[in-house]
């Protein structure tokens, strides 16, 4: 048996409740007859879901059973590396995986690098998102590199039926919506593309799509710019919205210096619309630069508008390019079953 635990899959605002949706419907995965265990919900609160997961691992969890461990910020490691003590314990094999960007910053900190280090020395398996992460790992941690797996996150069922249908072109002389999504935090690149507004021309207009501690901050930043009737914002878009937003719009615009993935440029690629993003990380890994959008060195607001004009000078062979390539490198069943077989050889 296979125990997949982390947050409740599409519970969460982002993050791992995302990244997991196409593989808790992946029919390898299915066919295993993996268990899908919820550690953390935003509705239920961490405690109680998180001892009812203890309680599974204690009391259901066997030998040679797969214990898969989904791994946020500090204190979802600190969790999970609890339960895979217990998994190690009933003889069952502990892979964790990796989910934050601020994993590689913990790196940079003596507690961060004795918390990641303890995961590896316990794992008998890690999974990360990107070719980045495991370069950043084998650097770090070279011992570990054979437990190195990169798996990235999969493209879920319904968004994946939307890759078939073809981009619209948008006609000459309309309105060009940008779209912007995720939690409205610091270091998502909001500031920057709201500035960038005021030097792309007026038939360009702007949806911020989220929530978080900045959005009062990004309101008043629109208002003092006087571009009020060019950006709205849309707040939280739940899971089964999100895909009706990507198609109301044509480019999906997000220079993000704060995500370990970016499971949202390949949710915007697979319905088609062009990226302009931050050259940062492992983004290069997840958006093909020139060729499904438009990466960015450096992340300021006229680098932005010249991005964002580039992309909507060659929105059809962009949007179209996005969806091939989300269809093939980000497979749920492909994904799913590299997955498996790499528990197999733990």
């Amino acid at each position: 048996m296979i125990y997949s635990i982390g947050t409740k899959v599409q519970s969460g605002k982002g993050g791992i409740s995302t990244a997991i949706v196409g593989f808790a419907t992946a029919k390898p995965l299915l066919d295993k007859g993996v268990k899908f265990i919820s550690s953390h919900d935003e509705e239920g609160g961490k405690v109680i879901p998180f001892f009812k997961a203890f309680k599974t691992v204690l009391c259901e969890v066997k030998k040679d059973d797969v214990v898969w461990l989904h791994c946020g910020r500090w204190l979802s490691m600190l969790r999970k590396l609890l339960l895979a003590g217990v998994a190690k314990m009933k003889g069952a094999k502990v892979v964790f995986h990796f989910h934050a960007d601020v994993t590689a910053d913990y790196l940079d900190f003596y507690f961060g690098r004795c918390l990641i280090a303890s995961q590896c020395r316990l794992a008998d398996g890690i999974v990360v998102l990107s070719p980045w992460w495991k370069r950043l790992l084998v650097q770090r941690f070279s011992k570990f590199a054979k437990k190195i797996e990169v798996i990235a996150n999969p493209l879920d069922a319904e968004l994946l039926s939307l890759v078939q249908s073809a981009v619209v072109k948008r006609q000459e002389n309309t309105e060009i919506k940008l779209l912007a999504m995720s939690r409205l935090v610091k270091g998502k690149g909001f500031e920057e593309t709201i500035r960038a507004m005021r030097v792309l021309p007026d038939c360009y207009s702007l949806s911020i799509a989220g929530t978080g501690i900045m959005e009062y901050e990004l309101k008043q930043l629109v208002e003092n710019l006087g571009i009020a009737q060019r950006v709205r914002f849309l707040g939280w878009v739940n899971y089964q919205e999100k895909a009706k937003v990507f198609q109301e719009h044509d480019i999906f615009v997000l220079p993000s210096q704060n995500d370990s993935f970016g499971m949202v440029y390949l949710e915007a690629m697979a319905i088609g619309l062009p990226v302009v993003a931050a050259k940062y990380r492992a983004i290069p890994d997840v958006v093909p630069d020139g060729s499904a959008g438009v990466l960015i060195q450096n992340v300021e607001p006229h680098s932005l508008a010249q991005a964002v004009i580039k992309c909507s000078e060659n929105q059809t062979g962009f949007g179209n390019f996005g969806k091939c390539y989300a269809q093939t490198a980000f497979n749920k069943d492909q994904l799913a079953a590299k997955l498996l077989t790499f528990f197999e050889t733990l």
